[in-house]
């Protein structure tokens, strides 16, 4: 079946739905995409395993594209925590609504190699707007329990993680990690994870996730220098059901 996504079809002015579950079967995608085509619906998403690719067919027959490799990263929980923030700078919590344009940029940053920025039928404006609310509902507490920043002596942001664990068990997550891009390779996003993981381990977590994209290869071999490892690959498509640009 497909589940139709409010939040998303009010954000992008359309009808969005979602392939539900996974393991549809070929034949099932296809009548669920005929009938959703019928009824309005331009964008659906399927996310299926790495492993389970949609035959080309079924992807030409109803505008679909494999937009990205979503990658889930795990790590057992050390005991205590490990990097230093880069000398002269801090970390510090960020709880104040609505947040600031270079925060805002940051969260936008993090989303650079989501779905929503690869997909070229889906505008620019549509995906920054979108990772903004994902920043401003973080600091509000709707999506995540803290959004951490970090800053240079001077108070500018370097860069910003948000964090979840009061509603997803014995597992923290990691929302939005973004780094400002002339502050790459000073330590910034280890010191930002490190703090996130002590969030984590107060609330009592075991685990941390976060997930990312294989096409952002940066980032995938920042996860498994600081002892991540791969749990899951999930491909993700979309289906665009008209010929119409957002």
């Amino acid at each position: 079946m497909l589940v139709p996504l409010e939040w998303d079809s009010a954000h992008f002015g359309f009808p969005v739905a979602r392939a539900e579950p996974a393991e549809l079967s070929v034949e099932e995608l296809r009548t669920d995409l005929a009938r959703a085509r019928e009824d309005g619906v331009r964008l659906v998403y399927c996310l299926r395993a790495e492993e389970r690719p949609l035959p080309e067919e079924l992807l030409r027959e109803f505008g679909g594209r494999t937009i990205c490799i979503q990658v889930q990263w795990c790590r057992v929980l050390p005991e205590q925590g490990g990097a230093q923030t880069p000398g002269g700078s801090r970390i510090e919590r960020f709880d104040e609504s609505p947040a600031p344009e270079d925060l805002r940029r940051l969260a936008i940053e993090a989303g650079r190699y989501s779905r929503f920025r690869l997909d070229t039928r889906i505008s620019r404006a549509a995906f920054e707007s979108l990772y903004a609310l994902w920043l401003e509902n973080s600091v509000r507490g709707t999506l995540a329990d803290h959004v951490l920043v970090a800053r240079d002596e001077t108070g500018a942001s370097l860069g910003l993680v948000t964090v979840a664990h009061s509603s997803t068990g014995s597992r923290g997550k990691i929302g939005l990690l973004g780094v400002d891009p002339g502050r790459r390779r000073l330590g910034v996003a280890k010191a930002l994870m490190a703090a996130a993981e002590n969030r984590m381990r107060e609330a009592g977590c075991a685990e941390s996730e976060v997930v990312t994209q294989q096409e952002n290869g940066g980032a995938c071999r920042f996860y498994d220098a600081i002892g991540y490892s791969v749990r899951r690959r999930t491909r993700a498509d979309h289906f665009w059901l008209e010929n119409v640009t957002p």
